[in-house]
C-alpha cells in the first residue's frame, strides 16, 4: 500500500506548478470541466459543469476540493463551449457555498437545469443567445481503449487506430495514456466532424443536434475500430463521443493510480512499441514515458516518479 499523505502531497505539488496549471487551463478553458474525487475508503464521486475561467480557477477549485488531502482527477468535455457568449448569470455557480466551507450542493443541482437548457436549440425565455454561437466550435473524437489485464494491449489497439486514420483517411491524431489501464486516440474537430459527417452546421435544424452528432461520432468510432484492429469496441468506451461526453484531461492525474494522463509524442509512441509484447502496469508505463526525477509513491519498483514540471511547457503538446 502506498502512503496516502505522501501521494496527495505530490499530487498537490504537481497541480500547484505554474507550467502544469497553464497546460491544464489551455485544454479546459473552452470546455466543461469535471472533477473526480477519490476518498480514502475507495469511494469515488464527481462534480460536473465547472468552468476554468483562468489558471487561478483550477488552483481555487482544487483547494476547495482538498486536493492536498485526497486524490483528484480532471475530465474535460469533448464538445467545445464558447463561454463568452453565455451571460454571467447563466454560467456555473461557485463551488463553495457563500459563508461556509461546504459545497453549494443546491446551487450545483439547480444549475443542471440551466445547463440542460443550454444544450438544446430552443432559446431560454428572455435570453438572446445563439445555440451555434455556444456549441459551434467543434467536438473532439475519442477512441477509448482499456484493458484491465494488460494496458499494453490497449496501446496496441490505439497505435493501430492511429496508423489506420493516417494511412486511410490522411487524418492525424494523438495517442494519450489514460494514466491507468488504457490509451485514448484524439482526433481534432476539423477532421472529426468531416469523418463522421456530423457538423453542427448541418444538424442545427434537428430537435437535439448534440445528440445526433454524438451518435454519428460513436458509429464512426465503432466501425473504424473493427477495421483498424479487427475487434469490437465495448459500448461504454464509446461514451466520450456521445452528447456531453467527457475524457480525462492531459496532464491531470488519475485519481486511482496516481499516474499522469500523458499525450505521447511520435518518439514516445515508437519507444513504447518495443514493449508491445510485455505485460506492464500503469506505473511501469509511466516510467517508460517520462523522464522521471522526483520520487512519488509506491510503484513497480517501490516508487513511481513525477516528470519535471518544466517539461510540460517545452513539449508544447498541451495545444493538442
Amino acid at each position: 500500500m502506498y502512503d496516502t499523505a505522501l501521494r496527495c502531497g505530490m499530487d498537490h505539488k504537481w497541480y500547484g506548478d505554474h507550467s502544469v496549471q497553464t497546460a491544464l487551463w489551455a485544454l479546459a478553458r473552452n470546455r466543461e470541466t469535471k472533477f473526480q474525487i477519490s476518498h480514502r475508503e475507495g469511494e469515488v464521486f464527481g462534480i460536473r459543469r465547472r468552468r476554468m475561467w483562468g489558471s487561478d480557477a483550477l488552483k481555487t477549485e482544487l483547494k476547495i476540493l482538498s486536493a492536498d488531502e485526497r486524490p483528484v482527477g480532471i475530465f474535460i468535455s469533448t464538445n467545445a463551449i464558447n463561454w463568452k457568449v453565455i451571460p454571467p448569470d447563466l454560467r456555473p455557480p461557485t463551488l463553495r457555498k457563500k459563508g461556509t466551507s461546504g459545497y453549494d450542493t443546491e446551487g450545483l443541482k439547480e444549475y443542471k437545469k440551466v445547463w440542460d437548457a443550454l444544450t438544446m436549440p430552443k432559446p431560454l425565455t428572455g435570453v438572446e443567445m445563439s445555440f451555434m454561437a455556444i456549441w459551434g466550435e467543434g467536438k473532439i473524437m475519442v477512441f477509448d481503449f482499456d484493458n484491465e489485464d494488460n494496458p499494453m494491449n490497449a496501446f496496441v489497439a490505439a497505435r493501430q487506430t492511429h496508423e489506420y486514420l493516417l494511412d486511410t483517411h490522411d487524418v492525424p491524431s494523438v495517442i494519450v495514456f489514460s494514466g491507468n489501464k488504457g490509451f485514448h486516440v484524439w482526433v481534432q474537430p476539423e477532421y472529426a466532424e468531416s469523418l463522421a459527417g456530423a457538423s453542427l452546421k448541418d444538424l442545427g435544424e434537428l430537435t437535439d443536434p448534440l445528440k445526433e452528432q454524438g451518435q454519428r461520432y460513436a458509429k464512426f468510432v465503432k466501425d473504424t475500430v473493427v477495421k483498424a484492429t479487427g475487434h469490437n469496441l465495448p459500448g461504454y468506451d464509446l461514451s466520450p463521443n456521445y452528447r456531453q461526453g467527457i475524457v480525462r484531461c492531459p496532464y491531470s492525474i488519475h485519481e486511482k493510480s496516481g499516474q499522469i494522463v500523458w499525450p505521447l509524442s511520435p518518439t514516445e509512441v515508437k519507444n513504447l512499441q518495443k514493449f508491445e509484447n510485455d505485460k506492464l502496469g500503469p506505473e511501469q508505463i509511466g516510467e517508460l514515458l517520462h523522464s522521471w526525477d522526483t520520487p512519488n509513491f509506491v510503484g513497480a519498483k517501490g516508487f513511481s516518479y513525477f516528470p519535471p514540471c518544466s517539461s510540460i511547457h517545452s513539449r508544447n503538446m498541451w495545444r493538442l
